[in-house]
């Protein structure tokens, strides 16, 4: 398999096409391209538009943090800020910062300090073996004004039975989050002001 560069592209419910991308194409999952011979080019971030609007006075921004190697799995950092003069209060805290909310194909993002060393490479991908659990509960964070939070995530193959069922990255992966937030202290969440936001991953095809 190729070991392309990601464009991360970032939008208000919207899938960026870069040139020689096709929304919702996939690579082929028979290509046997020798990962570890294949050249790697340098990895970019785009975000548009920034900042989002329909979600302000919270703003989200999303970076690619490393690339992909042999050594690690592609990580990105997604960042979501207060603009306001308010304190805000968001949840589900986990699903707002993006904690694996699933894609397309069997790729999903996950924070990178709770599966540390717990991820495997086999044949250009990186997977967690054994899953990933949450807790039920319902989670809240609070932002005080100009205040970022910050979650570090890793773009891991979900668990299967066997390595040799792992498939191929495809060329666009794209993730949402849907959450709410108050500024009003005697407002309980999930009440409040919904949120919907997400962004797409792309191979760089350049």
């Amino acid at each position: 398999m190729d070991r392309r560069s990601f464009v991360a592209s970032t939008g208000a419910l919207l899938t960026l096409p870069i040139a020689g991308c096709v929304d919702g194409d996939t690579m082929d999952p028979n290509d046997d391209t020798d990962s570890d011979t294949s050249s790697q080019r340098e990895m970019h971030s785009r975000i548009e538009p920034e900042p989002t609007d329909d979600t302000e006075p919270l703003v989200y921004d999303v970076s690619i943090v490393s690339e992909s190697t042999v050594d690690s799995p592609l990580t990105i950092d997604v960042s979501l800020t207060n603009t306001s003069e308010e304190a805000i209060t968001y949840g589900e805290r986990r699903t707002a910062l993006f904690w694996n909310p699933g894609s397309e194909g069997r790729f999903s993002l996950y924070p990178t300090d709770a599966v540390a060393e717990r991820y495997e490479y086999d044949d250009g991908i990186w997977w967690l073996p054994d899953g990933f659990a949450t807790t039920m509960d319902y989670q809240t964070a609070t932002l005080e004004p100009d205040a970022t939070h910050t979650e570090t995530l890793a773009l891991l193959h979900g668990p299967v039975d066997d390595a040799d069922e792992l498939r191929s990255l495809p060329s666009n992966l794209y993730f949402a989050a849907e959450f709410a937030y108050s500024a009003d202290e005697d407002e309980t969440l999930p009440n409040g002001t919904p949120v919907t936001w997400g962004f797409s991953l792309q191979l760089d095809q350049e």
